[in-house]
């Protein structure tokens, strides 16, 4: 996975896997690889859509206010 990631002409700022399931070792390795991953309840289907979008959101907004300076997340 991070072979991959390191073989782009540019580098990401933000790795990120999304999935329903992941193991224990394969998460382990993904985060100390410096992926952020988001683990989603159910496999997206055309009828959950706006289900796995407001979570893929949340966590995304949470990681984000997390990392912003103190000024920027009191907007």
């Amino acid at each position: 996975m991070l072979g991959r990631v390191e073989n782009l002409k540019k580098l990401p700022h933000l790795k990120m896997i999304v999935t329903k399931d992941i193991t224990a070792p394969a998460l382990e390795a993904a985060m100390a690889d410096g992926f952020f991953v988001i683990r989603l309840d159910a496999r997206a289907e055309r009828d959950n859509a706006q289900e796995i979008y407001q979570e893929i959101y949340r966590s995304l907004n949470e990681l984000f206010i997390g990392i912003a300076p103190p000024q920027d997340s009191e907007i």
